[in-house]
């Protein structure tokens, strides 16, 4: 059987050459290899000769295709001509069915380029201003969580540099796209849109971003985005694509290679190929090779000549333009959702990658080339990168002189595309080491990679020779000598030090480990985000994990007048509520709210069905008596506070202790109005004018300032620790809660210090 697999394969491989044996295609109709030579003999921005460009790209396909990549198609234009066009390898490696020309390809995130062309036309059109606020093509109650003092402009969702983190968060419903009616509806559902970074700050890949400007070109169209781009740009570039769960092409599905993952030399595991549904903006469109080489020689019209996608010239013109720079200089330039090339020519495209399949589309406007590779496999990165780069160049002059050693660049990174507010685990670290004076290597986990210096601040991948990190560059912002930032090909890595000015300027916390600092860091995760609700947390709400984003939306949302009695049903004579309105117990937390949800994302335990969510001042009695957590200590026996212990009031209300000052003042945590934050008490002389309440304004006003522009008032009349009862956790040796740190002994101002990494 073996034997007559391999003759049916070898058979099929003279069937290949044969199929493919003519490559160029010159307007419609299409000439052997022998024939080139009736077209103008041309040289590639790499010099590679056109009569030489089919041995050149075959042998380098040859060394991976069957190897570690199932198939691929190559499609090259030239002065407004498709001249070259191949299937390689195998489309369906079960029916043994060859890549040909009409194969199609999922284009992954070269998709994106269509949401581009369609916001540059909209400009054009004057009804899209790409340096408003979203907000303005956005509908008023549309969630955005956007917290930058700065608006997020539509510039910035091209750039991938509007601040949002790169989280897909979870949903109700199956986690599928297609649990949804609309791309509105999809959009702000499926990803957390926590932003974290100022507008232009830091460069992080966004297919929220990419989504979200979809949404806004389908707003201000007013049709659907699928046939919006159908219509306006498939259409015009004569191009044969779809969006296969939106606008499917059966001639297009029906030619579709299957998706697949190498697991070994020669060996293929099948893969489910992404398709879109609800969220097809960013990544789902199919089609061949030959179809991006209409849509690149709409991108290159001849000179004095209109492309079909725009009526003047000059949008075409400012399209390509450098619209944003991590380097000031066109390396890791964007060029108005367009990436950039670094090399010995002016390159722009985009790349792709989806579950089983890889895309890169390449385009030099000076040349009037371009270069579009597809395959189907997820190491396709060798082909991919590896033929663009061979038709186009990417090597340019290099220094051998350099000032200074590269010890400046050590040390532990995160890449800014990953989730970087409420963490289930700790953040996989980059680091940095120092080899020698041009010589540095990045390691994660076990991965290790050597990079060569190529400029001042500047390294070049020399251990991977091809693939995803095919001559991959990465440089290093200095400021002031010290390390800003590193930059990569379409995003930054931060330095872990510098990494809590982003983190939605809350302490890191790690659900499930249970140690008296990381109880303190989990109950600061809300502070400056969440309103006090009465019945807040009084459901499900405090029974899950993280800072809910409808607590954060509804912030958004408040100014300095906020009175929580607003939102309660009924409101006694002296302005104190009576009775939740429970429309709005989802929208933040009350006190009693609060402390179960802190003490349940600390835990991070099936809590089989117990809400930790108590009476306020049943409470700590509870945590010790009932969860059997600690000691309980009933009013007026108490005599001290440390950090993590939890007080109750007789008269009703519930805070976490951050420490006790020498003052005797307490430094708390707690949701009363307006709502969650960090407070200080009064002295053992009856003063607010003490050291708790001076500590809770710097830390409020450092670390949430919008939150503490609205509410500066950092003094709690109510906690008195000498009458309240108390809840201690238990540490001992025998316990599963303990202090590494020991927070038990530690000041406030330690305390604090410690929490914010300011130690």
């Amino acid at each position: 059987m073996k034997i007559l697999r391999k003759t049916l394969i070898g058979v099929l491989a003279m069937a290949t050459i044969s199929l493919n044996s003519n490559f160029w295609a010159v307007d419609s109709g299409v000439t052997s290899a022998s024939e080139f030579s009736d077209y103008k003999s041309f040289s590639a921005p790499s010099g590679i000769k056109s009569e030489d460009m089919e041995s050149s790209v075959d042998k380098l396909v040859s060394r991976f295709i069957g190897r570690n990549i199932s198939g691929a198609q190559v499609s090259v234009t030239k002065d407004g001509k498709t001249v070259f066009s191949k299937g390689y390898g195998l489309a369906d490696r079960k029916a043994l069915m060859p890549v040909s020309t009409a194969t199609t390809f999922n284009y992954g995130s070269v998709s994106k380029m269509f949401i581009w062309v369609s916001a540059m036309q909209l400009v054009e059109q004057g009804k899209l201003d790409l340096n408003k606020d979203i907000k303005e093509y956005l509908p008023k109650d549309y969630p955005l969580h956007i917290t930058s003092k700065e608006p997020v402009t539509f510039l910035n969702l091209m750039n991938h540099n509007a601040g949002f983190e790169g989280y897909w968060k979870y949903h109700e419903g199956s986690g599928e796209s297609r649990d949804f009616s609309s791309l509105e509806e999809a959009v702000h559902s499926c990803y957390s849109g926590i932003q974290c970074f100022e507008p232009g700050e830091i460069q992080g890949y966004s297919n929220y971003g990419a989504n979200l400007a979809a949404l806004i070109i389908e707003k201000i169209s007013g049709v659907p985005f699928s046939e919006y781009v159908t219509k306006n740009i498939f259409e015009p570039c004569g191009m044969n694509t779809c969006y296969p769960e939106i606008n499917a092409v059966d001639s297009v599905l029906d030619n579709k290679a299957m998706g697949y993952n190498c697991i070994g030399d020669g060996k293929f595991k099948e893969t489910a190929v992404y398709t879109g549904d609800w969220l097809y903006p960013s990544g789902s469109v199919v089609g061949t090779a030959d179809e991006l080489s209409k849509f690149a020689l709409a991108l290159m019209p001849e000179k004095g000549e209109n492309s079909p996608l725009f009526k003047n010239s000059d949008t075409l013109n400012e399209m390509l333009k450098v619209s944003y720079s991590p380097t000031n200089s066109e390396l890791f330039s964007i060029h108005h959702g367009f990436w950039g090339t670094d090399g010995n020519y002016r390159g722009v495209g985009h790349t792709g990658c989806v579950d089983g399949m890889v895309s890169h589309f390449l385009m030099v406007p000076d040349e009037r080339f371009s270069v579009s590779v597809l395959t189907n496999d997820e190491s396709g990165w060798d082909i991919a990168y590896g033929v663009a780069s061979l038709l186009t160049g990417s090597d340019y002059e290099k220094p051998s002189k350099f000032e200074g050693g590269t010890e400046i660049f050590e040390g532990d990174y995160v890449l800014a595309r990953t989730q970087i507010v409420n963490r289930k685990r700790d953040f996989d670290i980059i680091k940095v080491k120092s080899l020698d004076s041009n010589n540095i290597e990045l390691k994660a986990g076990k991965n290790s990679q050597t990079y060569r210096r190529i400029g001042q601040n500047l390294f070049e991948n020399v251990t991977a020779k091809s693939g995803k990190n095919f001559k991959a560059k990465l440089y290093f912002k200095v400021v002031d000598g010290k390390v800003e930032k590193a930059v990569t090909f379409k995003n930054d890595l931060i330095p872990i030090d510098q990494l809590q000015k982003f983190r939605g300027k809350c302490p890191n916390y790690i659900p499930g480990k249970k140690t008296i600092k990381n109880f303190l860091a989990t109950a600061l995760q809300p502070v400056g985000s969440t309103m006090y609700i009465w019945g807040g947390g009084w459901s499900d709400i405090a029974q899950k994990f993280g800072v809910s984003l409808a607590w954060k939306a509804f912030f958004g949302k408040q100014d300095k007048d906020y009175k929580f009695t607003d939102y309660c049903l009924s409101v006694s004579a002296d302005g104190e509520a009576e009775q939740p309105d429970f429309k709005y117990i989802t929208q933040g937390l009350d006190c009693s709210g609060f402390v179960g949800w802190a003490v349940y994302n600390l835990l991070n335990e099936d809590d089989n069905g117990v809400s930790l969510v108590r009476k306020s001042v049943e409470q700590p009695k509870f945590f010790a008596k009932d969860c059997k957590l600690g000691e309980f200590s009933d009013y007026k026996t108490v005599t001290s506070v440390k950090p993590g212990d939890v007080l109750a009031i007789k008269k009703g209300h519930v805070y976490i202790s951050l420490g006790q000052c020498k003052d005797g003042s307490v430094v708390i945590v707690d949701s009363s109005p307006p709502g969650v934050q960090i407070r200080g008490t009064k002295d053992n002389s009856g003063s607010y004018d003490s050291e708790a309440v001076a500590l809770a304004n710097e830390y409020m006003s450092k670390y949430y300032p919008e939150w503490y522009a609205k509410f500066p008032n950092c003094v709690s009349k109510s906690a008195d620790y000498k009458e309240d009862s108390k809840f201690s956790w238990d540490i001992s040796s025998a316990s599963e809660m303990t202090d590494p740190e020991n927070y038990a002994d530690k000041t406030p101002k330690d305390v604090l210090k410690d929490l914010f990494s300011e130690l």
